[in-house]
């Protein structure tokens, strides 16, 4: 009875879920921020043109009062108008008369502050306009609007002179304030105020300091709660992709019990009187066979991988010399091992994995050389680590697949590799498992040569390390 191999095409290549829920986090978490700075960018936006429009209203405001405190300050005074009934221009001719004094002005009747402006053009003769009250009303003005400004100054200005005939603050303290538009306050036009305040930013950001506050501590609460949510998803990814791994490698590993256990039927059926001896090999396949039934089952169910982990102490020298007879007696090639090492060294380790580790292995230096197959392993102790050097004369390995090997499903891209039967797991398994075992793997090979495997595992206990007498 023969059993074959069958060839397993699977993708090499798949875009990572890793990989997309970072993109996907890194999206939403972009939006969001994106979305909340055009939210507060319209909103200071919002802001600085209501302040600008209070400035403005302001001031006319401010100057109606500060005009109102004048006239109580001079006293009754009155104004008539003269015109024809049928006048139908625009501009009449208002006369004004004050105490002795009699003053005639054009009037624009579609000026709802044309009045104003002619007490303004009156009283500018007896009581000009005091830039000191005008400022202060305006201040208290922008301040019932929310706005708390520090700084104002409000300048008198003669338009036909284009000079100025009053400041209420210090000349060149305005050099960094905004400055509204010229306010003509008097029917010659000839008198206009202009105010000036804290920049539109400063005055928008003393109004919305609170809010902004709470964005702030809203955004921070959002960017640590996405970044909690990637953290936990990170780490359930790892775990379940780690459990996806052992479960993989072992249920990988599931077929070479089954191909011993073949094996020593095989011939058991050939030589019945080694009865003993392939019952005996048989049965230990299927107790590791067990074992690793149990352990997926362990796995899936989410014990820890340490559990599954768990260590003892292998005396080396009894299980190289065991796998030299396994694999020279039954390999189905003529191969030959050379086995170096000094006394009877000992390491704590998994004995399923170690063993499956050296399985692989030596699998691979069997399955991808001519015959005849020459093996040398090399045991090194340091008061550290265990160094394991197995070196095989097969078809070595391209150097530009080399950084690829350890990875799943990667077979090599030579005719000769692809058309061997496997999945490309054996050696995504070794690297895990060794590292797994705090262990580290590396390879050297020479295309047409040899391929090295160096395996180096640490020494946890120094008793674990002592050659036995």
């Amino acid at each position: 009875m023969k059993f074959e191999e069958k060839q397993i095409h699977l993708p090499e290549h798949s875009y990572p879920m890793k990989t997309k829920v970072k993109l996907t986090m890194i999206a939403a978490l972009a939006s969001i921020l994106l979305l909340q700075s055009v939210w507060t960018t319209t909103m200071f936006d919002t802001c600085s043109e209501e302040y600008q429009q209070a400035i403005v209203q302001c001031l006319r405001e401010a100057t109606d009062k500060e005009l109102l405190l004048r006239k109580r300050l001079v006293g009754p005074f009155h104004y008539t108008f003269r015109h024809d009934n049928n006048e139908t221009t625009r501009d009449i001719a208002p006369v004004i008369q004050m105490e002795d004094t009699t003053v005639q002005l054009s009037y624009d009747r579609t000026d709802p502050y044309m009045l104003s402006k002619i007490e303004q053009s009156a009283l500018h003769r007896f009581e000009p306009l005091n830039t000191q009250t005008l400022d202060s009303i305006f201040r208290q003005l922008l301040h019932g609007r929310k706005f708390a400004v520090s700084n104002t100054c409000v300048d008198l200005i003669h338009l036909k002179n284009d000079s100025m005939i009053s400041r209420s603050c210090v000349s060149g303290s305005t050099a960094r304030m905004y400055g509204s538009d010229i306010l003509i306050i008097d029917a010659a036009q000839t008198l206009g105020v202009k105010a000036y305040a804290d920049a539109p930013f400063k005055a928008a950001f003393n109004r919305m300091w609170l809010l902004l506050a709470a964005v702030a501590i809203l955004m921070a609460a959002v960017v640590a709660g996405m970044i909690y949510l990637a953290q936990t998803i990170h780490q359930q990814w790892q775990k379940d992709k780690e459990q996806r791994l052992w479960v993989n490698a072992l249920t990988h590993e599931l077929k070479g019990p089954i191909h011993a256990i073949r094996g020593a039927l095989e011939l058991l059926v050939k030589r019945p009187e080694r009865l003993e001896k392939y019952t005996g090999l048989a049965t230990l396949e299927l107790n590791k066979l067990h074992d690793y039934i149990g352990m997926i089952l362990e796995i899936s169910q989410g014990m820890a991988i340490a559990k599954v982990l768990e260590k003892e102490v292998i005396q080396l020298r009894p299980f190289f010399d065991e796998l030299k007879d396994q694999y020279e007696l039954h390999a189905g090639k003529e191969v030959t091992f050379a086995i170096a090492l000094d006394g009877n060294p000992v390491l704590q380790t998994n004995r399923v994995h170690f063993s499956n580790i050296m399985d692989n292995l030596v699998k691979n230096a069997i399955k991808y050389s001519d015959e005849p197959v020459q093996i040398s392993i090399v045991l090194t102790a340091t008061p550290q680590n265990m160094v394991i050097h197995m070196r095989d004369n097969g078809w070595g390995i391209a150097a530009s697949e080399l950084p690829y090997i350890f990875d799943n499903f990667f077979r090599g891209r030579q005719g000769q590799k692809r058309k061997k039967p496997g999945f490309g797991l054996g050696l995504s398994y070794v690297k895990a498992m060794t590292e797994a075992m705090d262990g580290m793997i590396r390879v050297d090979s020479r295309e047409g040569e040899f391929t090295e495997f160096i395996l180096k595992f640490p020494l946890h206990d120094n008793n674990d390390t002592v050659n036995a007498q």
